[in-house]
């Protein structure tokens, strides 16, 4: 089993939207998944029992640090992703190790972070100072980007790119059609693929692409 983690310090960047998306992505390329909320707000839990069946993973509880030291033994799965609970810098070691100060439990984390200076430069700085010291492989996308902002977070891309930072080519935008499948008990995958849904789609399936093939993942992801 690969466990990908999704978390940062920053709050409100899709966090949850990303793990439930990916999740769901995973499902449709035929893998079996264990979607784990360790966030205290349980927002996965709440999206994921509103969507159902129809989403078709698992769905496990990750509130304390032990059960996600514990997670690499829970046979039966092709992949975990774990929505991560939000800490501040100086608490991620003990997140991403389960408490041991020393093993990262995830096989990769995912950061998600706007395309921002204000927002981008604290996510820069657990990566650089908490995630890279524990040789934890990472990878950082833009989320909650508007579509007139995507030329200059692609050049912003480029510029973290040049400078080591290991970040998605995939850039996520922002569409209000993410509100109407969360309002609907759905993923963004189950609505109509047309217009705006349909450009939501295409996004988080090149970053499943990214994301699986970081983890060491094989898996086949067609729109």
């Amino acid at each position: 089993m690969r466990i990908v983690a999704v978390g940062g310090p920053k709050g409100g960047v899709g966090k949850t939207t990303t793990a439930v998306t990916l999740a769901a992505v995973a499902c449709r390329a035929g893998l079996s998944v264990l979607l784990v909320d360790s966030d205290r707000n349980r927002s996965a839990t709440d999206w994921a029992e509103s969507c159902g069946d129809r989403l078709g993973i698992d769905l496990a509880d990750g509130q304390d640090t032990g059960d996600l030291a514990r997670l690499r033994a829970a046979g039966g799965y092709d992949l975990a992703v774990v929505d991560l609970p939000g800490a501040r810098a100086g608490g991620f070691e003990t997140i991403l190790t389960g408490n041991n100060g020393a093993t990262p439990t995830a096989d990769l984390l995912l950061a998600p972070t706007p395309a921002e200076t204000m927002d981008l430069r604290p996510t820069l700085r657990v990566l650089r100072g908490e995630v890279a010291p524990l040789r934890l492989d990472y990878l950082c996308v833009f989320t909650r980007v508007p579509s007139y902002g995507l030329p200059r977070a692609r050049q912003q891309a480029e510029v973290l790119d040049a400078a080591g930072v290991r970040i998605a080519r995939t850039v996520i935008r922002t569409y209000t059609c993410y509100n109407l499948a969360l309002d609907n008990g759905q993923t963004i995958l189950d609505l109509p693929a047309t217009g705006s849904a349909e450009r939501a789609q295409q996004d988080y399936y090149a970053l499943a692409r990214e994301v699986f093939t970081a983890a060491g993942l094989h898996a086949k992801v067609n729109p």
